[in-house]
């Protein structure tokens, strides 16, 4: 949470209250998530910062182009660390990604006096909706550019607009109106109720019908539902100046192509085409709509665009000067570019200077430059357009050229590798500072002693970078005591003897790009350390290995690929969390005694136990026989299918409140699900829609083979009164029981379980018969 009135930034875990004062100016941070990590918005200071959640330290942050005035309104992208910055009344959006040097250039809705809401996202796709006029445009995130712009109502309305599963709603909460939004400008309206008959059935109007509903704005797209969407691509750019001649064409998203459009300009004047070109007599703001005839006869959704056009006396303006990167160093390129808005320029005239005056002067539209010497500099530019002038500055930093690294060395600055090292020396190099970013320059670090306890870095300090080479045949590749904030990207370490990477009270590593391979113990980390994996590949040697997160330590794991033996949290306490979330598994175990294990939208994951005192599965496919034990459990939307044996096996001592819902268990050779409750302890365990099919058909042979659905057996001796509540279960084609509860269990049965094509349908619970 965050404290709009002293800015201060609170975050409750394991019960206690943690706080970090002043996160934000006082009145003005913004707080929202970016896949799943908090990011914050701060107008007043023109940043961006995205959150450590276990600390709330910043792990990285983002300029932000905010004037004084802006209004923004701001939210984080599901599955990336991106912000979506919707800035009023200007009309434009930024986006934002954390791993990018600068935000994207600014997208402009060829509007002002907009009244923005925060936009939401699906299928990379932005949804922005405008409170004033109430319609909403749709940006394609991948090119930056506006696919439609979609009236949905015909009156100023402050509607709301949410996605779930890719499906983005758009709902009037003062009104009847709501509906259902296309990525294509397509709706299905739907009229919640009849104000005028509240209790009557609501009714639903797709505009392919070619019908509309009361309230809502006519619908802006043309042709059936599912036919493909089509864009306005408009050169030079969407300003202009009357009397300008602007190019548009109409381009498809689909296989198909545009064999005609018929196009519209805001001005009264129509065309046909595919691609035409227009002038206008007045400046305004137009709206500029193609209707399109696709190669397949099919006519596609009218697109849109808006143009703003200038009088030819309009002053110009810069909006932004750019410097990329923005900490050049020596040797480096650097782009300086500009975002002006106004009237077009007829000239550019740059400027940079130094300590030694003039550095270089340009008047092309962008100027790129390779700086000698470091040092504080300047930008100037200078637009002029008729008797108008306009112009801007920027202060920036030229950094020295990184010193060469030789063996043995201690680095407190920059430092780039230039050749390949084989080092004697028990350390090859330490980092020993603050703010020190290591080159590797895709050379390989190596040992001349390879059989000997030696290690490649040792890194100490905060804010430090390892990035882009090998580290190979050493003890241990990168140890890491007592950092914070260190980024490792790009990089292998491979042959360790002992640990490819190890870290004691490491706070904030990232690990990004990293391959891992051949050592006996690809990570280790302990003692309160926490780290971010992303996009890696992990593996111990010969598919074995170990992965050490212990003695409170957090280990999240994302978009990777995982080869090992185990994950092992030792010597527990007081907790240490694994995070494992869209990563192919293959492990032999996650053990005990880890306090919080979450396996999560993972597409293949073969394990076989997973033990922690609390256990989170959700939108993962498991393909091996696993077995799971813990204190509490939460598995949901996963699926069990074609293992040898059975699907899940499941014990859970004195269980706390756990459930089990909306699983798949397929085809598995023994049975389904396998549940054994000890005792409940008085608390609530809900197992409901699930489906058990097709399981337990290779058992015969074998004269202890059940081949059921699901087993369920529990402590006959566990209290009466606790709630083991199986309800809403469906099982189907398995080789005996669909469901069979063993006596003694105390199963609440919460009704709606079914079987169909089970020889021996039920026993211990009643089913009803299924479809």
């Amino acid at each position: 949470m965050l404290d709009r009135t002293t800015g201060d930034l609170v975050w409750f875990a394991a019960g206690a209250r943690h706080s970090r004062p002043h996160a934000s100016a006082p009145g003005e941070g913004r707080l929202v998530l970016a896949d799943d990590q908090p990011a914050v918005l701060d107008p007043a200071r023109r940043t961006a910062e995205l959150l450590d959640p276990a600390t709330g330290n910043v792990e990285r942050s983002a300029p932000m182009d905010l004037a004084p005035d802006d209004n923004a309104a701001v939210s984080g992208s599901p599955d990336q660390h991106r912000l979506l910055v919707s800035v009023s009344p200007k009309g434009v959006l930024m986006v934002c990604e954390f791993s990018a040097e600068s935000c994207a250039t600014p997208l402009s809705f060829g509007h002002t006096g907009l009244d923005l809401g925060p936009a939401v996202e699906a299928g990379n796709h932005a949804v922005v909706p405008d409170y004033a006029s109430g319609r909403v445009w749709i940006v394609d995130l991948t090119e930056m550019r506006i696919v439609v712009e979609r009236q949905l109502f015909d009156r100023p309305t402050r509607f709301e607009l949410l996605v779930r599963d890719g499906v983005v709603f758009f709902n009037d909460p003062d009104s009847e109106r709501a509906g259902v939004l296309e990525l294509d400008g397509r709706i299905r309206a739907i009229n919640k109720y009849d104000p005028a008959n509240p209790g009557a059935t609501p009714s639903v109007t797709d505009t392919g019908s070619g019908s509309q509903p009361s309230g809502v704005a006519p619908a802006s797209t043309g042709g059936s539902p599912g036919s493909t969407a089509v864009s306005i691509v408009v050169r030079p750019g969407h300003r202009g100046t009357v009397g300008e001649e602007l190019e548009f064409a109409v381009v498809a998203s689909g296989t198909a192509g545009v064999s005609s459009a018929r196009w519209t300009f805001g001005d009264g004047a129509e065309t046909t085409g595919t691609t035409v070109r227009h002038r206008w007599r007045a400046p305004g703001t137009y709206s500029v709509r193609a209707t399109a005839t696709l190669t397949t006869g099919q006519r596609a959704p009218v697109a849109s665009v808006g143009v703003i056009i200038e009088s030819p006396d309009a002053p110009p303006e810069i909006a932004r000067l750019k410097v990329d990167p923005a900490n050049p160093r020596i040797g480096q390129v650097v782009r300086f570019s500009a975002d002006l808005v106004g009237r077009r320029p007829d000239g550019r005239q740059w400027t940079v200077t130094g300590g030694q005056g003039v550095e270089t002067t340009s008047s092309a539209p962008e100027l790129h430059h390779v700086f000698r010497a470091a040092g504080s500099y300047t930008v100037a530019l200078v637009v002029t357009a008729g008797s108008f002038t306009a112009q801007r500055t920027a202060q920036f930093e030229v950094e020295p050229e990184p010193r060469e690294v030789r063996c043995g060395d201690i680095i407190t600055a920059h430092a780039t590798l230039k050749r390949d090292l084989v080092c004697p020396e028990n350390v090859a190099l330490r980092i020993a500072a603050d703010n020190v970013e290591l080159n590797l320059d895709g050379h390989t670090i190596t040992t001349g002693k390879p059989a000997e306890s030696n290690t490649g870095i040792i890194a100490v300090g905060k804010n430090i970078t390892i990035r882009n080479g090998m580290i190979t045949g050493f003890d241990v590749g990168i140890g890491m005591p007592g950092v914070e904030n260190v980024t490792i990207s790009n990089l292998t370490v491979a042959d360790a003897h002992d640990f490819d990477i190890t870290a004691d009270r490491a706070r904030n590593v990232q690990l990004r790009t990293v391959t891992l391979s051949d050592s006996s113990s690809p990570l280790a980390f302990d003692h309160g350390s926490s780290v971010r994996i992303t996009g890696s590949n992990i593996s111990g040697k010969d598919g074995g290995g170990t992965m050490g997160c212990s003695h409170d330590s957090s280990c999240v794991i994302v978009n990777s690929y995982l080869r090992l033996e185990k994950i092992s949290c030792i010597n527990e306490e007081p907790a240490s969390e694994v995070v494992i979330d869209n990563t192919d598994l293959t492990m032999d175990q996650i053990g005990y005694p880890c306090k919080f294990v979450t396996l999560k939208n993972s597409p293949r994951v073969r394990i076989s136990i997973v033990s922690a005192t609390h256990l989170t599965v959700e939108k993962s496919s498991f393909q091996q026989s696993t077995s799971m034990s813990g204190l509490s459990f939460s598995i949901s939307n996963s699926e069990f299918s074609n293992t040898e044996w059975t699907g899940l096996s499941l014990f859970c001592g004195f269980c706390l409140d756990s459930q089990l819902v909306r699983n798949k268990f397929i085809n598995n050779n023994w049975t389904g699900l396998d549940i054994h409750i000890l005792d409940t302890d008085g608390k609530s365990i809900v197992i409901s829609d699930n489906v058990f099919t097709g399981n337990g058909h290779r058992w015969q042979g074998s004269p202890v083979g059940p081949g059921n659905g699901f087993d369920l057996l529990r402590d006959a001796d566990a209290d009466p009164i606790a709630d083991v509540i199986v309800s809403n279960n469906h099982a189907s084609d398995n080789a005996q029981y669909g469901i069979i509860v063993y006596p003694g269990s105390n199963v609440i049965n919460g009704g709606r379980n079914t079987t169909s094509g089970d020889p021996l349908e039920c026993k211990g619970i009643e089913c009803e018969p299924g479809r």
